[in-house]
């Protein structure tokens, strides 16, 4: 990465990341051993316009020990997350005023691992910390893709299954590599699922 990179925290969720004098304001996410950060930007470089429009790539860019690595365009990059590898995922909403979405995974060098057009918007998703799992969740649309959960396996680049999600969405999830998936809620217990996203137990929110 020939870049020069400043990186300016904003808050526990967004920071400005300067590229050759160019200024983005981006999300972001950090992984759990705080190694790597990964920010996107979901707007063009040049034309100012952000969020939905008709073009203009967004960017996202992952840091490790705070200088830039990877720098990487989709369409409109929302999500993402990364784990304690270097391995990144993203949900693209896409420029298309259809209900269409692409969920990503990346490694740590950048290369694509998991690419899954999906005929409804994405939702949210969750990487494991070890890098190893990533699950996608998809909105309500009328086709196949409603409401779904897709459990990928980036080690070996497959979608393991894609299954109805048929639980509250939650606030957020987290991973159990080859063990659990927990959805996690403010307001309620955190329900468990197996790992063929079947619900066996409850756990109070310290859990």
């Amino acid at each position: 990465m020939t870049q020069t990179a400043t990186l300016k925290i904003i808050s526990e969720d967004s920071l400005t990341l300067t590229i050759n004098d160019i200024n983005f304001y981006c999300q972001y996410s950090k992984s759990k051993n705080g190694k790597y950060i990964l920010a996107f930007y979901d707007g063009g470089a040049f034309s100012g316009i952000g969020g939905h429009r008709k073009k203009g790539k967004g960017f996202y860019f992952l840091l490790k020990d705070y200088e830039l690595t990877i720098m990487g365009k989709v369409e409109r990059p929302n999500d993402g997350k990364v784990a304690d590898n270097g391995f990144f995922i993203i949900n693209d909403w896409l420029f298309d005023d259809a209900t269409k979405s692409i969920a990503y995974a990346f490694n740590d060098k950048g290369e694509e691992i998991i690419k899954k057009r999906l005929k409804a918007n994405l939702l949210t998703n969750e990487i494991s910390s070890s890098g190893l799992f990533a699950i996608f969740k998809t909105c309500n649309s009328n086709n196949n893709d409603h409401s779904i959960l897709l459990l990928c396996d980036l080690n070996s680049k497959h979608i393991i299954w894609k299954k109805h999600f048929g639980f509250q969405n939650p606030d957020s999830y987290s991973i159990i590599d080859n063990q659990f998936i927990k959805l996690h809620y403010k307001d309620k217990q955190t329900i468990v699922l197996n790992w063929d996203c079947k619900h066996v137990a409850y756990e109070n929110n310290a859990s």
